[in-house]
């Protein structure tokens, strides 16, 4: 840390005859001189070229919760489009019947799913 020396005032106001006082120089003061360097996380090694639309970071739940999302967004689709009974998307999509049954809830909540096979 640098330090800058500043006269202190007096108590009229006036620059004359105040003691000198030594405050710390803001080191980030001027942000274009530091060196930023982006790491990226697990997910990707470049945060500039992450495929994510929103920062693991940034997510409640970080990357389980992207993931989970996927996931059920596919669960979603195969239940839609191709008609398959709870046991047939477990399967496919490897997961749990519990699991199919909780992403079709919740995606009734959030979006009108039809009922369940």
């Amino acid at each position: 840390m640098t330090l800058r020396p500043v006269r202190a005032l007096s108590a009229g106001g006036d620059q004359g005859g105040g003691a000198t006082l030594s405050l710390p120089a803001r080191r980030d003061a001027l942000p274009e001189h530091t060196r930023y360097v982006d790491t990226g996380c697990e997910v990707h090694p470049s945060c500039l070229t992450c495929p994510l639309v929103r920062c693991r970071y940034d997510e409640p739940g970080g990357v389980r919760a992207l993931q989970s999302r996927d996931r059920d967004l596919s669960i979603l689709q195969l239940h839609r489009d191709e008609r398959l009974t709870v046991d047939a998307i477990a399967r496919r999509v490897g997961v749990s019947r519990r699991t199919v049954f909780r992403a079709l809830a919740r995606g009734r909540r959030e979006g009108g799913v039809p009922e369940c096979r």
